[in-house]
């Protein structure tokens, strides 16, 4: 829902025309990507601001458009740290659902505000999360 980067900037470097269209982006130009409103647009995902973890699934990936899901962005300057993060991710998670339970503390405020911190999107009161042990 909240990707961590709300938007990427790339400079187009040779003229472009966007298919299916009469549109050209000329060499040169900042082209400014905003992945947030594509990732909360009904035409990618149906109801988007609906937790639905299945989007996700194999089974839908064939469904989905391409590209419109990038939080690490796309293409050859796509961030080189992506599988790294994710084996991380996995690996913590993974590690921390084996022994713990987690709930939504009542100290978060809902629905979250967000704020740009630099080139990153976070809450602006952060989001605090309850451990019970197992």
């Amino acid at each position: 829902k909240y990707p961590p980067a709300p938007a990427y900037m790339r400079k187009c470097t040779r003229d472009y025309r966007i298919p299916g269209t009469d549109i050209i982006i000329p060499k040169n130009i900042s082209v400014l990507i905003p992945t947030m409103a594509v990732q909360r647009d009904p035409e990618y995902y149906p109801n988007p601001d609906v937790f639905d973890p299945e989007r996700f699934s194999e089974e839908n990936k064939v469904m989905s458009k391409e590209n419109a899901y990038l939080p690490f962005g796309d293409g050859p300057r796509k961030c080189i740290g992506m599988r790294f993060a994710m084996v991380q991710s996995k690996l913590a998670l993974s590690l921390l659902l084996k022994d713990f339970s987690f709930t939504l503390s009542e100290r978060t405020p809902l629905p979250l505000e967000m704020e740009s911190r630099g080139i990153v999107l976070a809450p602006k009161s952060g989001v605090w999360i309850e451990l019970k042990k197992l």
